[in-house]
Order: C-alpha cells, then sequence, then structure tokens
C-alpha cells in the first residue's frame, strides 16, 4: 500500500466514505500531552480537490473500519451488473487533525498494529458484495 491509495471507511454516522491515503506514517496529536504515531492521514479533498461535499467522517465514526475495496468478479444478472467486492482492512478510524473542522481528513491507526494488540479481535480479510454486505458497494 502507498500514498495516494483509494480508501473507504465505513461508520455509523456519515456511513461509507472514501478518500485518499496522503500520510502513512502520520504523528497524530490529537491533545497537547499525546502523540500517536505511525497512524495514517485520509483526506476526502486531496490537492485541494474535494471528490463530494459531504464529511469525510463525523462524531460517532469512531472506531470504524478503513479498507482497500477490490474487485472479485462482476456479472449481468436480469439486466443488471452486479459486482462482488472484496476488502482488506488497514486502520481503525480514530479522529481527525487538529484544527480540521471541516472534517475533510481522518486519522486511523494501523490495524497490523490493532491487531497485535488486540488479536482476540481477529482482524483479516473480509469478503463483501452482493451476497453479503451493502457496506462494501
Amino acid at each position: 500500500m502507498e500514498k495516494r491509495t483509494i480508501v473507504y471507511k465505513s461508520g455509523r454516522t456519515t456511513g461509507v466514505t472514501y478518500g485518499r491515503i496522503e500520510d502513512i506514517d502520520y504523528r497524530w496529536k490529537p491533545s497537547p500531552n499525546i502523540v500517536i504515531v505511525p497512524t495514517i492521514l485520509i483526506s476526502r479533498c486531496p490537492d485541494n480537490q474535494c471528490f463530494y461535499n459531504d464529511y469525510i467522517s463525523y462524531y460517532g465514526d469512531s472506531g470504524g473500519v478503513w479498507y482497500i475495496r477490490y474487485m472479485i468478479y462482476s456479472e449481468r444478472i436480469d439486466g443488471y451488473r452486479v459486482y462482488d467486492y472484496g476488502a482488506r482492512v488497514i486502520g481503525i478510524l480514530n479522529g481527525r487533525p487538529p484544527g480540521d473542522t471541516q472534517f475533510i481528513q481522518a486519522v486511523a491507526s494501523w490495524a497490523v498494529k490493532v491487531s497485535e494488540k488486540w488479536p482476540d479481535l481477529e482482524i483479516s480479510y473480509a469478503v463483501c458484495g452482493w451476497e453479503y454486505s451493502l457496506s462494501c458497494r
């Protein structure tokens, strides 16, 4: 995975949103006495070009997953194109950078780090699609 990769987030408040990875070693300072590193910085407005005009995340989305989506296959059913996607979880949403009052950026903890700390979460590849879940469409 590298910077400029498009990633998706599923959160309770904003649902599925997407953005682009801007930094994979971001030093997140949620308060004056706390620094969390490394984290992932994701932006819905990379290079000052917004993909859409809504929040990338908002209060209540914390703990939602950021993932890379890839197509497994597509087929035509009853005249409609149906896509099945797979997803690889890359991070857990923590919040936003200080000063981002428009919620155009998000900060996520690396899923690998989270899975090492809490192995009982069993973070791994996820499969979703037509017969599984609407969250990956």
